[in-house]
């Protein structure tokens, strides 16, 4: 897409730092990162959501990405890793080119996604899973 920034960095347009590449997928270290290493992993063909891929497509990012998890374990001294797609605005994605987000986690790395959880009553269980199995 012309003005997609991520398939100017996948012609080599714009520049990327590189961390991976296949046929399919490249990785880049994110430019505004949670961590050292946090790395951005997204198919060459532009598509805006996981939905827009097929499930071959779906199996390449994410065979990418857990490699680029292993360089960080083996290279980083990662000790743990996050792995999350954000889809749509009000989910906070800021470029519409799907990519898997590959953060390395270290013990008291002070990054923090815990949020309030909510406590729903066993009959909003029971409606929500009737109406996410249609």
């Amino acid at each position: 897409m012309k003005d997609c920034v991520f398939c100017k960095i996948i012609s080599e347009e714009k520049q990327g730092y590189r961390i991976y590449e296949d046929s399919d997928t490249v990785a880049i270290l994110d430019i505004a990162p949670v961590n050292k290493g946090h790395a951005l992993v997204m198919p060459k063909k532009h598509a805006e959501s996981l939905s827009e891929l097929s499930e071959e497509e779906v199996r390449n990012l994410f065979a990418a990405a857990q490699k680029v998890a292993g360089s960080m374990k083996k290279n980083l001294g990662a000790e743990g890793v996050n792995y999350f797609v954000n889809e749509g605005k009000a989910a906070g994605q800021l470029v519409f080119h799907v990519h898997c987000h590959v953060l390395p986690r270290f013990s008291n790395d002070d990054v923090n996604f815990h949020t309030a959880r909510k406590k729903l009553s066993g009959e909003e269980m029971r409606e929500i899973a009737e109406r996410l199995r249609k």
